[in-house]
């Protein structure tokens, strides 16, 4: 049920990077803007910075997980990871590659459906977790 470590971390780079190319051709070729208000004002002005976005995410995801196996099992948290973020963040530059432009207000909607789906895994993950010690 949960992803081994590797395949996790594997699916997580693949995604960010898929994330900061559209986003990159986005800005620089298409005229796009960032959804991300956080970062937006840097990479919309200095848009190689999404490349340095990649290496910055991998670092706060593991961070993160380093936070919270303390109290949950790292596979738990890095399956969950790779389900909530290609639903909830690569879904929208998918759309985007795919030609349906301004849909930005489905970043909340799909932001949800992440945060749905990780919870139930989740859930049954730790229930399944339970039994099995």
């Amino acid at each position: 049920m949960n992803l081994p470590k590797k395949v996790s971390w594997i699916l997580l780079t693949i995604y960010f990077t898929f994330d900061s190319v559209v986003s990159y051709w986005g800005v620089t070729q298409m005229g796009g803007r960032e959804l991300n208000s956080v970062i937006a004002p840097f990479v919309e002005k200095y848009p190689l910075l999404y490349f340095l976005c990649v290496p910055a995410e991998l670092i706060g995801a593991y961070l993160l997980v380093l936070l919270l196996r303390k109290w949950i099992d790292e596979k738990i948290i890095l399956t969950t990871a790779a389900i909530y973020w290609p639903i909830a963040n690569s879904s929208m530059n998918l759309l985007y590659l795919f030609g349906f432009r301004g849909q930005g207000y489905l970043w909340g909607i799909t932001t949800c459906f992440g945060i749905l789906f990780v919870l139930v895994y989740g859930y049954i993950a730790l229930l399944r977790a339970r039994k099995v010690s």
